[in-house]
C-alpha cells in the first residue's frame, strides 16, 4: 500500500470500506459503451485488488473483535431477464462478485475479526443524475446509513442485500423506463 500512514492511529476497532467511482456524466457517460482493456483493469483494481490491499492492513492493524464493513453491490442478483439494455456492465458485476468471494475468505482466514457486507441496489447518489438510464426506484441514503450503522454494532457477522422494493422506501426518479 501506498501512501502516508504515520498519522493512522491503531488498531481499528471497525473499518468501512467503500469504492467506486462516478464518471463526470453518470453512468451512461462510461457504461453506455464497451469498456476498454485498461479501463476493465482500473474496474477490478478498484474493487477487488483494493480489497485485498485492505484486508492486509486490516487483519494486520485491527483489535480483536474488531470489524469491517464492505459496501457491495447487489448487481450479480440481477436477472437475465432484467439486466439493463446498451449498459456494458458485465466488467462491474464480475469485480462486485471477487469482492464479495474476497469477504467470504477473509471471514474464514480471519476468524477472531467481523467481516461485514451490505450490497446494495441502486441507491439516492449524484451517479444517475442527468443520465437516460435511472432505475425506477432508487433506495434512500437514509437506509444505507442504517445498514451500515447496524452492521457496525452487530455482535456476529452481518452480510444483507437490500433494494428498494415498496413506495414506503424507495426514492422515485423520473425514467424512460417507467410509465
Amino acid at each position: 500500500m501506498g501512501g502516508d500512514q504515520k498519522n493512522v492511529a491503531y488498531p481499528f476497532d471497525h473499518l468501512i470500506y467503500s469504492v467506486g467511482h462516478c464518471p463526470p456524466r453518470g453512468i451512461d457517460s462510461n457504461l453506455a459503451r464497451e469498456l476498454s482493456r485498461k479501463e476493465i483493469s482500473e474496474e477490478l483494481q478498484r474493487h477487488a485488488i483494493g480489497l485485498v490491499h485492505i484486508f492486509e492492513l486490516f487483519g494486520k492493524h485491527t483489535k480483536d473483535n474488531g470489524s469491517l464493513t464492505v459496501i457491495n453491490s447487489a448487481i450479480t442478483d440481477i436477472p437475465d431477464n432484467a439486466w439493463p439494455e446498451n449498459l456494458h456492465i458485465g466488467p462491474y458485476a464480475a469485480a462486485c462478485a471477487a469482492k464479495h468471494e474476497l469477504v467470504r475468505a477473509m471471514r474464514h482466514e480471519n476468524p477472531q475479526l467481523r467481516v461485514n457486507e451490505l450490497q446494495f441496489g441502486s441507491i439516492e447518489s449524484d451517479f444517475f443524475n442527468g443520465c437516460t438510464f435511472r432505475p425506477p426506484v432508487i433506495l434512500p441514503m437514509k437506509r444505507v446509513v442504517d445498514e451500515v450503522e447496524a452492521a457496525i454494532n452487530s455482535p456476529a457477522c452481518y452480510n444483507k442485500t437490500l433494494r428498494a422494493t415498496s413506495p414506503e422506501e424507495a426514492v422515485y426518479r423520473k425514467s424512460p423506463h417507467t410509465a
